[in-house]
């Protein structure tokens, strides 16, 4: 995840982070995120202190679909997608924050167990652009409604022993 924050405030500054796509068995396509402040490329966005703006990419270079077709990570083949957006903390108590929590526990369940101490929670990606690049010629722009309104079974994620 990227975002306008951390060391580097006026520049995007990343840090891995683990992004969740609602529950085992559905899902509402919303990008969940569990966060703690110490996590400088996501803090001060959720904070309100600067700029919400985020993005977040995945790509198939995690899986081993890549290098089994023979692409480098670089090449446009080994599909990307970037979704753009506004990072929003949840609620604690809210349903919303529960959805998240048993969405997030439910696939991680040693987040359960990290320390209290770093106070963390949940946050949510309000999408504004979803890019899709998979072949050459540029990305592909991905309709946010149509994606968001997509049924669990259409998009689920993949893992690397199905590529």
């Amino acid at each position: 995840m990227r975002s306008l924050s951390g060391p580097t405030s006026t520049s995007p500054h990343g840090a891995p982070h683990q992004d969740q796509q609602g529950l085992k068995e559905s899902t509402d396509n919303l990008r969940l995120n569990f966060g703690t402040k110490i996590n400088s490329a996501i803090s001060r966005p959720v904070d309100g202190e600067q700029d919400y703006r985020s993005s977040l990419t995945m790509t198939l270079a995690e899986t081993n679909y890549c290098d089994k077709n023979g692409f480098d990570p670089e090449d446009p083949r080994c599909a990307k997608v970037i979704f753009t957006g506004k990072i929003k903390r949840l609620k604690p108590g809210t349903p919303k924050w529960f959805f998240a929590q048993d969405a997030l526990f439910s696939r991680h369940p040693a987040m359960q167990t990290w320390p209290a101490g770093h106070n963390w929670y949940f946050a949510k990606m309000k999408i504004e652009q979803i890019a899709l690049l998979d072949y050459f010629g540029g990305p592909k722009f991905i309709n946010v409604k149509e994606y968001l309104a997509a049924p669990p079974e259409v998009i689920q994620p993949i893992k690397a022993t199905q590529v």
